[in-house]
């Protein structure tokens, strides 16, 4: 039942994570946006690709979510890294 989730979770991140449409395509779900994380990384890649500036926004957001991944990295293997234990 849990792969049944992720696959709705996924299908609706990419429905509204604008990968096959452009931004200004759908101003309607523009609120919508602020929240997927997927976006500012979309559009962290577009952007220079396509050779148009990126919002103000994604940079700072990507920079934030680059530090949060770190600090989870680090908290989960202090935690795993305790419990293990290497046998040679």
């Amino acid at each position: 039942h849990l792969s049944e989730i992720i696959t709705s979770v996924i299908r609706f991140a990419f429905f509204f994570t604008p990968i096959m449409w452009m931004p200004e395509m759908r101003p309607q779900y523009a609120h919508i946006w602020g929240y997927n994380p997927l976006y500012y990384i979309v559009e962290g890649v577009r952007g220079p690709v396509l050779g148009t500036s990126n919002p103000a926004v994604v940079v700072p957001v990507l920079a934030g979510m680059a530090l949060l991944s770190v600090v989870i990295a680090i908290l989960v293997y202090s935690r795993w890294a305790r419990g293990a234990r290497i046998r040679v």
